[in-house]
């Protein structure tokens, strides 16, 4: 129930936020415009994305805590795996915000959606599930 209230909780302020006039004259002092807005953010996330795992790394340490047979092992290194995954995707979309915005590739229904999710400090629908539905990050837990 408490899940149920939450999801509804969420989807009302993702209304309220998609519904919010965006003439750009909140930001009128600083006279920038969605683009700029959205480029220095995707710039700032880019910035803060980690460096990819070193898988030869990540194996030399799992055989120190006891090898690759270890149910937990197994877990953690499936998971890293996830993760690098998820830092893959949000790392390739963001760039792909940058070069539409420079208009140097076509803006497409993908690219526009993570635009205005960005604009609106919403995570974009991409990140948390694939086209099949399937839940591919962790954002709910």
């Amino acid at each position: 129930m408490f899940i149920i209230r939450l999801d509804e909780a969420a989807s009302l302020l993702s209304t309220l936020i998609k519904t919010q006039p965006k003439d750009g004259s909140d930001n009128s002092s600083e006279g920038k415009s969605k683009e700029e807005i959205v480029c220095e953010k995707t710039q700032e996330l880019l910035n803060g994305i980690p460096e990819p795992y070193d898988h030869d790394f990540v194996k030399e340490r799992i055989q120190v805590m006891g090898g690759g047979h270890i149910p937990l092992n197994i877990f953690l290194q499936q998971e890293i795996e996830r993760f690098q995954k998820v830092i893959d995707l949000v790392s390739l979309n963001l760039n792909q915000v940058i070069q539409a915005i420079q208009g140097e590739i076509i803006v497409t229904p993908l690219v526009l959606d993570i635009i205005q999710s960005i604009f609106d400090a919403q995570v974009p629908h991409s990140w948390v599930e694939n086209v099949a539905g399937d839940e591919i990050s962790w954002r709910r837990y």
